[in-house]
């Protein structure tokens, strides 16, 4: 939208008297690199998440050079010689650091908390309850910290089956609780969900949940079938039944 010759427009004082003028570099939300970018700026006082202050002066904010949720750049580094430097290394399989504070949202578990839909992708909306307002999710904090890039750890499940630690924040998880070892998982809200399912073979979904999960390094192993024929009854260990 074009200014009309009565409008006027917010435009941050570095670059009313600089028209070459260099944001200063950053570290923004999740360890990503940014630019000081005045608030001013509707994008960078409104943005989903509170953006930090770090090295910035002033009214201005970390403004990161990438959309945490679409990885597209943000325009934030492209302002004078920031924008010949070669972008940072902050794609999808960038180690993003746990700096998001997860106090600022309702608790919905030991280690879980209400997010806004705005800090949940769109792949990653159909695991998590909805929590009681019915506009957010309920996230386990490991990924809610990191924004969504968190590989769950790798963990030894029902038999010595390969698998992943995952929150009882979700659903699914809540629901096979009982029947599923903590392994070396967090006690406190976690257990080892296998990668497939030992009774059909099929897969779980647990093994590729994180942004850069390889995924499973071993192939399905099913329980042995025992009972009479036609009967649904597997040989389980003892710890699992």
């Amino acid at each position: 939208m074009e200014a009309g010759p009565n409008d006027s427009l917010c435009v941050p004082d570095e670059f009313s008297t600089d028209a070459n003028f260099t944001p200063v570099r950053c570290t923004s939300i999740f360890g990503l690199d940014g630019a000081c970018t005045s608030s001013c700026l509707p994008q960078v006082r409104d943005a989903a998440v509170k953006l930090p202050k770090d090295v910035c002066s002033g009214n201005q904010l970390c403004a990161p050079c990438t959309d945490p949720q679409t990885d597209a750049p943000s325009g934030a580094c492209d302002q004078g010689a920031m924008a010949c430097e070669p972008p940072a290394d902050d794609g999808p399989c960038a180690d993003w650091e746990p700096t998001l504070d997860v106090s600022a949202y309702p608790s919905c578990g030991a280690r879980a908390h209400c997010a806004p839909v705005e800090l949940v992708a769109e792949d990653q909306r159909a695991d998590p309850a909805t929590c009681p307002d019915g506009q957010s999710y309920c996230v386990p904090d490991d990924f809610l910290r990191r924004g969504g890039r968190y590989t769950p750890p790798t963990c030894s499940s029902v038999g010595g089956r390969e698998g992943r630690c995952l929150s009882t924040a979700i659903p699914k998880v809540a629901a096979d609780k009982a029947t599923l070892p903590v392994a070396s998982c967090n006690p406190v809200d976690e257990v080892c969900v296998p990668c497939y399912d030992p009774r059909t073979g099929m897969g779980t979904g647990a093994c590729t949940k994180g942004t850069c999960d390889p995924g499973p390094t071993e192939g399905p192993r099913t329980f042995e079938e025992c009972g009479w024929s036609g009967d649904d009854a597997y040989c389980v260990p003892a710890a699992s039944a």
